[in-house]
């Protein structure tokens, strides 16, 4: 269970459903599963909306901080049990909140995922692993996968984007919260989060709870002294000396850092950073960080045009160094600006462009951050760049082989390798798109052990055969490479809205980038199914044959479906709605619904017809949320982005002219 705002509409029965909503959504037809630019920024929009005070600014996550420590001052009641428990604060271990739970079931779903940043690995003990979901916080497995548990639902933050271990300590691990690679600031963080006892309490480090720390991209621990740690952040490269404890800004750029790595075999902590917003990115670098801040920083790579990059060291020669950089803008925006690489150490000068978006590069290495269906094969011809859809600034992640560093993965909607340096590439089919972080096993020889870990939208993915044939231009069949989904109870799946069926032993919602999802108490956690692809919105179902049920997915799609979601029928897109349009049923005529987006709609005859029901609202302002009563039909209400209350007494024959009576309850947001 989160502390998520629960949807509207969760239905009223012997069970409630709490759904962990996304805070960010993303995009695409509705049997699609890919995300552009300009639908995740209106997902951004409509996070803001429904959690900004005033609607634009930025959530001010310091009172969730500070309302939990009061929350751990009080006493807690369960209300399933009747007990009085102490308060959290006088029992560190979470026994009381434990208990609090004690009349909640999980219910999943184990096995969809959700979106991944972070991936830690024990190097003494790879069985027990440590993954961050964006809406999920951070999560824990001692065997290898097979099951996970929560480890982080007490704080007040669950953002979790980047972890780091330390190195002498492997019970030690910070956490950083806050997304900025969406391009804008809607996914904020709580700061840097600590825990000295492998994950069983956590306690936010004070100097990273201002808004220099409400987005931590990046977290690195020194390997010269492990209480030495780098955070990139959406202000710049900071430095803590004290094991978080205070830290210092040795890096500022406009626009903040979204990258920073660290050389292992240097006695000084030898840094890159990409800093920087488009077009300005750049990547630099200190020889030796750990010096008075701010001296010693060069810029070592900067070209017009690059976009959002990400950075790799070759562990097995740690002066070759790789740069994966996205297009700013123009016909190829979002897609590769370059592959960059040096065998010199990052020396400025000494960056070699292995692709650019030209005829001369590679095919399918043009499109490692594009959807594949950029290419024709046989032969990999390139498709007009303009039909293309590209993600850099969303999804760019780059890794090398621990032995070879002419080995080279990188990952944008679809996983790619390179077998020479970055000039050549091939693609894996992959289990789910949008990729985030590429993991080699501690132990990986590149022949006995050949498994590495990738992170995505969908979760978490393990392949034991990293170094198998991939699919070239020249071979698209080529592909060896096997996939094993590491979702088992690792519950971060990101739920906009949901419901039960009407005996409460099934349940169904819409979600961020993994569709519309179903679970039931018969097929456990672990057993949920997609039943509709895109971004998952509303959904509403029918009592008298729950067969027919509802959907929708983002751009105010609705969509019926008579066969329990084996098929569906369009009908309806509403005009001028939010990333989401709302969707009711009447409680008293299940074939009468209700959605809406400038304007109320209305249907009597379960969608295949819909009627204007409303004059457009004042000020145009979308509708967000709708609720009929259940003794009175005509009685509607609904809510609306800028705050304000719509109502109707003649809800069944109101038409396009009809005014509802508007109130203003919340000068500054959305109901």
């Amino acid at each position: 269970m989160k502390r998520s705002p629960i949807p509207p509409a969760l239905g009223v029965l012997s069970v409630v459903i709490v759904l962990g909503l996304s805070l960010l959504g993303s995009v695409a037809p509705a049997l699609a599963q890919e995300e552009d630019e300009e639908d995740l920024g209106a997902a951004l929009d409509y996070f803001l909306l429904k959690r900004a005070p005033d609607r634009v600014s930025p959530i001010p996550v310091e009172k969730y901080t500070d309302a939990f420590e009061h929350m751990r001052q009080m006493p807690q009641h369960a209300t399933s049990t009747g007990r009085q428990l102490n308060p959290m604060a006088a029992d560190p271990q979470g026994a009381a909140a434990a208990a609090i739970l004690e009349g909640w079931t999980p219910l999943g779903p184990g096995n969809i995922g959700g979106r991944t940043r972070a991936l830690l690995i024990d190097p003494v003990d790879p069985q027990t692993m440590y993954a961050a979901g964006v809406d999920g916080g951070v999560w824990k497995t001692t065997n290898g996968g097979a099951s996970w548990r929560a480890v982080s639902d007490a704080l007040p933050n669950i953002a979790v984007v980047s972890l780091a271990m330390d190195p002498t300590n492997r019970t030690v691990i910070y956490a950083g919260t806050g997304e900025a690679f969406a391009g804008g600031m809607g996914v904020l963080g709580g700061g840097i989060f600590k825990t000295t006892d492998a994950g069983i309490t956590w306690s936010v480090l004070p100097g990273t709870t201002t808004s220099d720390f409400h987005t931590v991209s990046r977290l690195v621990i020194s390997p010269n002294n492990p209480a030495r740690l780098y955070a990139a952040t959406g202000s710049g490269l900071w430095r803590s000396i004290d094991a978080g404890g205070n830290w210092q800004r040795v890096l500022f750029v406009s626009g903040g850092c979204g990258e920073v790595v660290i050389r292992t075999d240097m006695p000084s902590d030898y840094i890159f950073a990409a800093c920087g917003i488009q077009p300005n990115s750049t990547v630099w670098r200190a020889k030796a960080a750990e010096l008075l801040p701010g001296s010693g920083w060069e810029s070592v790579l900067n070209e017009p045009e690059m976009a959002r990059t990400t950075l790799a060291i070759a562990p097995s020669d740690q002066r070759v160094v790789y740069a994966l950089s996205a297009e700013a803008a123009g016909v190829y925006g979002n897609a590769v600006h370059a592959v960059f690489r040096s065998s010199a150490s990052g020396d400025a000068g000494s960056w070699v462009a292995q692709v650019r978006q030209t005829p001369e590069s590679d095919p399918m290495g043009r499109v490692i951050l594009t959807d594949l269906s950029a290419l024709i094969f046989p032969g990999c011809t390139m498709r007009d760049p303009s039909s293309w859809r590209s993600q850099g600034f969303y999804d760019n992640a780059i890794a090398v082989d621990p032995l070879d560093p002419n080995i080279v993965w990188a990952g944008g909607i679809e996983l790619f390798r390179s077998s020479d340096g970055g000039r050549s590439w091939g693609s894996t089919t992959f289990l789910h798109v949008d990729q985030h972080l590429i993991v080699f096993h501690p132990a990986y020889d590149g022949v006995a052990n050949q498994t590495m870990f990738v992170t995505n939208d969908g979760g978490i993915f393990r392949t034991q055969n990293a170094r198998g044939s991939v699919a070239t231009c020249a071979n698209r069949q080529g592909d060896a490479i096997a996939w094993t989904s590491l979702n088992h109870g690792y519950e971060v799946t990101q739920f906009y809205h949901g419901l039960p069926y009407p005996d409460g032993t099934r349940y169904f919602g819409g979600t961020q980038d993994n569709g519309t999802v179903r679970g039931g108490d018969s097929t456990g956690i672990n057993g949920w199914e997609t039943i509709n692809g895109g971004d998952g919105g509303w959904v509403a179902i029918d009592p008298r044959n729950t067969n027919v049920f509802y959907v929708s997915v983002q751009g105010g799609i609705i969509q019926r479906s008579e066969d329990g979601g084996r098929s569906y029928v369009y009908n309806k897109q509403v005009a001028n709605q939010l990333f989401l349009a709302p969707l009711i049923m009447d409680p008293s005529a299940p074939d009468r619904l209700w959605t809406a987006g400038t304007q109320m709609y209305r249907t009597f005859d379960g969608g295949f017809n819909w009627t204007t029901a409303s004059a457009p609202t004042p000020d145009v302002d979308d509708i967000t949320s709708i609720a009929v009563s259940p003794t009175d039909p005509n009685r509607v209400v609904a809510g609306t982005a800028f705050g304000k209350v719509l109502r109707t007494a003649s809800a069944l024959t109101s038409d396009g002219a009809t005014a509802w009576a508007a109130s203003t309850v919340n000068t500054a947001g959305f109901i």
